[in-house]
């Protein structure tokens, strides 16, 4: 009953399986002997129960149609009316059956049509069993096909808005998608074919593998002896009859005409999702056994036909009891051409596998598949070879390859050669130290991403997502690399020649901080030697590793380009050295360095022309320096803490530490919004700008900032005022051109100058611009008071806008220049102490020149429009009366 079940559920074609287990019997013969002896014939049965249940129609096997319809408003799939279709659809008799049911959605009619098609295609393989004589032959008074034919739609009461049609959706162009699939468009070159080639065999030796290891396992029940095996893969190039080839040969699972069809012949079904694989993970999980393939997509083969014209391929499948199946040779002539198979009898133990022949075109004769695989193939799992006239190559199991390009930064590049001097393997078999640019694999191949010190393999159940080129790596899990590279700790120290140096560990520190101070921990207790800063040998357990200490000992700089508490603190680790500058202070205790105290003991990511800008030894850590530098070091805000406390810093003030950081902590505590000092005191509230425009640096909501904000203890006094939601353009509107943080107060009126000023920056109208500042949360002007559409003149005309806008506002050549008429102020909150010093509208003005584009009527028109009538400008039709009356050729010397 069990096999009966699996089979109408799963897949009608397990039913003349002869290599299951559970195998359903032609006749099964029960109770022998006995007055209930009977002959059953299962295999009748099942197809009958397979045809019983397509034609019932059960809701959850229907295409995914309905699904993807339920929930759309107004427009949505309603599961009760879905199921009364069900209820009333039925199959007339006939050699061909029609369903036929009314339908009152186009996604429930469709899904139903695909239904039919499937039982169209169980109805034809019943046909094709029943041709054969036996105990199917009555099968052959089945229907011949069914169909959808009988399907409506019912109308409604509205006649006039009646579907059209039974549902479009998108399709795909099978042939233009073909071409795609098959092209560089995808791939971007053609040699990576062959990559495909190493995977598709790399999948089928796992395969094989898996079901060797089950088949020797007490609890798979087959009695039967196995040849030894171990996965082996073959490449070899050349030419015959004058035409040059590609062979790719595995001895893995291979393939029988089911898989041929189904999987190789399909693009985008991966053996992966077939019932029989998903059947056989059931039976080895019992066994504790695990198959890993790495196909993902299933369009690998069709890129094959990058480099060749014709492919043939021969294979034998092992069966599920070990035993090898049919011989078959298989010839396409072309991408759209048809396979034609031929049947070669029974195969043998060594015809298990599969050969890929690719017959070259021409213009891809050049095509080296060794000096590839050099480059691209680090690690097997399996014995791989490869020959050709260019040379031949054997990669080893799980072996680093003496040829990989490590030190290379694109092993795809036909230039890449390994630049390594040094290689540390770790036991673990997927990790192994460099002194170079190192790189993380995928399933041992080369997947585009870099890692300094270390190659790290990401295999089996590690493995990562690949793009479909196969050329990066997606959502790279670096906990896991750390993890991985951290275990493999003790191999770097105790090898006769390490990596392991202080040039090599600061540059480590830059990607992986905290994993370069635990190498530094260890080192530092097994007082590992040699350790040399610039050329000279110091002790590590007392020196540590400074990053800096190199260009001090090499360039022999005075500590004065240090803080005082630092540079006293590296003279004593280093006075060994220094003995002939300053004597050793002794007032720091000397503690070892870590790479990441100068990340930490730096005042930020800026730099001065002399060196790095260190904390100040006065002021105590400020909570931004704390969360940034406990990002960007990998470590808790507790660790840094504790680490400045253990250098000398006053901490006593940081009791109140969140217990992890986040990237967007040092967005919200920069008062920049640029992660970087001077930061936000605790205590002090917090602007309104300060978190309009962090939420959008942050790319955050408002609400978030406000919560994480409090959560660090800041308090913001306007977040009743604040928006759901904010837009990256808003920061033109709300901060055009670098008005200062907190230019703008939510309960103080928004002068007009400002949202002519945003209204050019944002490209936008001032009446627009007030509306979006009202939906801010700020105060803003009335609209009567504003021009109708902005003028990209706005800035120069209203540059004399007094303390409100900012001198970096001005054009540098504008400025500092007196005028006798920088009383002028337009109107706009204009600071008397500045008149004299800031220049004006006058003849004799050094920005006469750019104000002629005006007639004085322009000008007059401007400053009117633009000035609410309360805040008008004083002595305006005096100030004016010594412009001209229309714009000038040449502006006055």
């Amino acid at each position: 009953m069990t096999e009966l079940m699996r089979v109408v559920q799963i897949d009608s074609a397990f039913l003349r399986r002869a290599d299951r287990r559970s195998r359903l019997e032609s006749i099964k013969h029960f109770n022998g002997g006995s007055r209930h002896e009977q002959y059953l014939r299962e295999q009748l049965l099942g197809y009958l129960l397979v045809v019983a249940h397509r034609t019932a129609i059960d809701p959850i096997t229907l295409p995914n149609d309905i699904v993807d319809h339920i929930g759309i408003d107004n427009e949505g799939v309603r599961l009760d009316e879905v199921l009364t279709s069900i209820r009333k659809a039925g199959w007339p008799s006939g050699r061909t059956r029609v369903l036929t049911t009314v339908c009152t959605h186009p996604a429930t009619a469709r899904a139903l049509r695909l239904h039919a098609v499937q039982v169209d295609a169980v109805l034809a393989e019943i046909a094709f069993v029943s041709e054969e004589p036996g105990h199917l032959k009555p099968l052959e008074a089945m229907p011949a096909h069914a169909s959808a034919d009988g399907l409506t739609i019912r109308q409604g009461d509205d006649a006039e808005h009646a579907p059209a049609s039974f549902g479009h959706r998108f399709q795909l162009a099978d042939d233009k998608i073909q071409r795609l699939l098959m092209g560089r468009q995808l791939y971007g070159s053609t040699e990576l074919a062959i990559r495909e080639l190493y995977q598709n065999a790399l999948d089928a030796c796992r395969y094989r593998q898996a079901r060797t290891a089950y088949l020797r396992h007490p609890s798979s029940g087959v009695k039967v002896s196995l040849p030894d095996w171990t996965g082996e893969i073959a490449f070899s190039q050349g030419e015959e009859n004058g035409r040059p080839f590609l062979d790719c040969k595995d001895n893995g699972i291979g393939m029988s005409d089911r898989e041929l069809i189904d999987v190789f012949a399909t693009a985008g079904v991966t053996f992966t999702k077939m019932p029989e694989y998903l059947e056989e993970q059931a039976d080895w999980a019992s066994a504790n056994i695990e198959c890993y393939p790495n196909s993902r997509f299933g369009i690998g083969v069709l890129s094959y036909f990058m480099l060749a014209d014709e492919i043939t391929v021969k294979t034998c499948r092992l069966n599920r009891e070990g035993r090898p199946g049919q011989l078959l040779k298989v010839h396409i002539a072309g991408p759209y051409a048809l396979f034609r198979v031929k049947n070669l009898g029974q195969g043998t133990d060594s015809d298990v596998g599969t050969t890929v022949r690719l017959h070259l075109r021409q213009d891809e004769n050049g095509v080296l598949c060794t000096d590839l695989l050099r480059r691209i193939l680090w690690v097997s799992d399996f014995l791989v070879t490869s020959g050709h006239a260019s040379g031949e190559q054997t990669w080893e199991p799980r072996q680093l390859s003496q040829m990989a390009p490590i030190g290379s930064s694109d092993a795809l590049d036909a230039g890449a050669r390994r630049e390594a001097g040094v290689v540390v393997p770790a036991p673990s078999g997927v990790v192994w130290w460099c002194d170079t640019e190192g790189a993380v694999l995928a399933d041992g191949l080369w997947a585009g991403t870099g890692q300094f010190g270390a190659i790290v393999n990401l295999t089996r159940a590690s493995a990562p997502r690949l793009t479909v080129d196969r050329k990066t790596i997606i959502d790279l899990d670096r906990e896991l690399v750390g993890r991985l590279l951290q275990a493999a700790i003790p191999a770097l120290l105790e090898a006769p020649e390490s990596a392991l140096s202080h040039s090599w560990l600061s540059e480590l520190s830059d990607s992986m901080p905290r994993l370069a101070d635990e190498i530094c921990e260890r080192a530092i207790e097994a007082r590992f030697r040699p350790w040399r800063i610039a050329g000279v040998d110091v002790p590590i357990e007392v020196a540590g590793c400074f990053p800096s200490d190199a260009e001090f000992v090499e360039s022999g700089r005075e500590a004065r380009m240090l803080s005082k508490r630092i540079g006293s603190w590296r003279l004593s680790a280093l006075h060994s050295w220094w003995s002939n500058n300053i004597a050793p202070v002794t007032s720091v205790a000397v503690v070892p360095a870590r790479p990441s105290d100068e990340v930490i003991l730096s005042a930020g990511n800026t730099e001065h022309y002399d060196g790095i800008e260190w904390l100040p030894d006065e002021a105590p850590p400020s909570l931004g320096h704390i969360l940034s530098v406990a990002h960007s070091a990998q470590l808790s805000p507790a660790e840094v803490a504790a680490r400045l406390d253990v250098l000398g810093h006053d901490m006593s003030d940081c009791e109140r530490l969140p217990l992890d950081s986040s990237d967007i902590d040092p967005v919200l505590l920069s008062k920049s919004h640029a992660g970087t000092p001077p930061w936000l005191l605790p205590g002090d509230p917090v602007t309104h700008d300060h978190v309009i425009l962090s939420a959008i640096a942050a790319g955050i909501t408002p609400d978030r900032v406000v919560k994480r904000l409090e959560e660090l203890g800041f308090r913001i006094p306007s977040k009743h005022r604040l928006p759901s939601t904010v837009h990256p353009s808003d920061r033109r509107v709300v901060r055009p051109v670098g008005i200062p943080d907190g230019a703008l107060e939510p309960n103080v009126t928004i002068p007009v100058a400002h949202i002519l000023i945003a209204a050019t920056a944002s490209s936008r109208t001032p009446a627009e611009v007030t509306r979006r500042l009202d939906e801010l949360g700020y105060s803003v002007p009335s609209t009567d008071d504003l021009p109708n559409d902005r003028d990209r003149d706005d800035v120069e005309v209203f540059v004399d806008a007094g303390a409100y806008v900012p001198k970096s506002y001005r054009p540098r050549r504008y400025r500092s220049r007196p005028s006798p008429h920088a009383g002028l102020s337009h109107g706009f909150q204009h600071d008397s102490k500045q008149q004299g010093t800031e220049c004006s509208w006058a003849i004799d003005c050094p920005c006469f020149s750019r104000l002629t584009m005006y007639s004085l009527a322009a000008i007059q028109a401007k400053v009117t429009a633009s000035a609410p009538s309360r805040r008008r400008p004083r002595s305006l039709s005096d100030t004016c009366s010594a412009l001209p009356p229309r714009p000038l050729s040449h502006p006055p010397k």
